[in-house]
């Protein structure tokens, strides 16, 4: 197995630091994760989150400018500096040529990661910084407001998750952006950058005790605050048509509850996708289905996991999609190919043995792994966990999804070609058998 050694430390204040030395390597890849994403926002605060990421580099206790902050950054050697912020996090450094992990030479991390804990651990919200990054959020939200797709997919979340983080734009609206003051987004930084609330990861060749040090020496003063533990959310029953007249194709996408990112189903509802997705795609083969495309997937909506299968065909494919779906589900329940279950653990097996990491790979695992289960997996473990699922596994979680309706039916495309709910409920009647479908053109758009 691999050479490296691994550390969880915890300081005083709550600020976590997890690390795995390879001392190998002749780099370090790192990430500082904030849990202070929109779902941490007040109804007048919407936007607040990812205003205060952009704020916080334009000035700091140590860096005067914006100018600064980046220069400092691009004298190491990277190609650029850039923060994010989602539905629950803050990321810092985001994005580079290998994702979004930042990576450097091992002698240049100790400085690197000293500018990023300058710059989430002692910033001074200066007016005109403020205002500067308001011009350019209001920017972004004209522009965001062209995008199709992002507008029906957010139209898709509130009617989905109604009432949550996940119904509102990160970016914000005109009005709270327009308005928040320099005050409060200080305010809004001083409750949510908090000791509990900060995760430091990195991997590769550096000294992980100064590390935990340096920590210590800039987040140190932060006050403990209260550790985060996110609520479980539950899906409402949805159903969104988007009519567009002007194309021939439909974009569906069925989504079923599957299991929350740290339940021990996870392993079988991975296979079960595998599984669907091999199916799905024998199954149009044979019957000379041609379609854009469609695919079965996971999503995680914070403790409301799900499958989904989404596709995007000509509208007079239709009907034999649904058939070809039911049919590919109803194989699921009752009977999975165990030759896809056995080239899906052998495919696991030839990685896990031949598994040479690089510190970018580490350390975006040392972040999943950690969220996911609170501590590190070895390779052997994480083979394991996708070794155990059997067909019979398969079978359950299939029957399990089967009895349900799906929870969201999202649906793009000419308006008096659109299914009905009755055409896309694929449930398994108590008999065992799939329920069967019968066309319907009644159904209207959902304005």
């Amino acid at each position: 197995m691999n050479d490296f050694t691994d550390q969880i430390t915890k300081l005083d204040n709550g600020v976590t630091i997890v690390t795995r030395h390879m001392p190998q390597s002749r780099r370090v890849a790192f990430q500082v994760v904030v849990q202070a994403g929109n779902e941490f926002e007040r109804k007048d605060q919407h936007g607040y989150a990812h205003f205060v990421e952009h704020v916080l580099p334009t000035q700091t206790r140590k860096y005067s400018s914006k100018h600064e902050i980046y220069g400092a950054f691009d004298s190491l050697g990277f190609n650029k500096f850039n923060l994010a912020t989602n539905y629950h996090f803050m990321l810092c450094p985001y994005g580079n040529s290998m994702g979004d992990i930042y990576y450097c030479s091992s002698s240049v991390f100790p400085d690197a990661l000293e500018i990023v804990l300058n710059v989430i651990g002692h910033p001074l919200f200066p007016p005109e910084g403020v205002e500067g990054e308001r011009r350019r959020i209001l920017e972004e939200i004209a522009t965001a407001k062209k995008d199709i797709f992002r507008r029906n997919r957010l139209h898709w979340l509130a009617t989905f998750l109604p009432d949550t983080c996940f119904a509102r734009n990160v970016l914000g609206n005109e009005e709270t952006v327009s308005s928040a003051q320099a005050e409060g987004l200080k305010t809004f930084w001083e409750r949510n950058y908090v000791g509990n609330k900060i995760f430091i990861f990195a991997s590769g060749n550096m000294d992980p005790d100064k590390t935990v040090k340096q920590a210590e020496s800039f987040l140190g003063h932060l006050p403990e605050g209260v550790e985060h533990v996110p609520s479980i959310l539950t899906p409402k029953l949805s159903e969104v048509r988007i009519p567009d007249n002007d194309t021939e194709q439909i974009q569906m996408e069925l989504m079923w509850p599957g299991a929350h990112e740290s339940s021990p189903q996870i392993p079988n509802l991975i296979l079960t996708t595998v599984v669907l997705n091999e199916t799905l795609d024998s199954e149009l083969l044979n019957k000379k289905q041609l379609v854009y495309s469609i695919r079965a997937c996971l999503g995680n909506y914070r403790n409301a996991g799900t499958l989904s299968i989404e596709g995007n065909f000509h509208w007079n494919k239709q009907d034999k999609i649904l058939e070809s779906i039911q049919e590919c589900l109803a194989i699921l329940a009752h009977n999975p190919p165990q030759d896809i279950i056995n080239t899906f653990k052998k495919r696991n097996k030839v990685f896990w043995d031949a598994y040479e990491p690089s510190t970018t790979e580490q350390a975006e695992r040392l972040r999943n792994e950690y969220f996911t289960h609170r501590k590190l997996l070895s390779d052997q473990e994480n083979l394991d966990l996708y070794m155990k699922p059997t067909a019979e596994d398969v079978m359950a979680m299939a029957r399990s999804i089967l009895l349900k309706t799906p929870v969201s039916l999202f649906i793009n495309g000419p308006v008096d070609r659109f299914p009905s709910r009755e055409e896309v409920d694929f449930r398994i009647r108590k008999s065992g058998g799939v329920a069967s479908n019968t066309p319907s053109r009644s159904a209207q758009p959902v304005p």
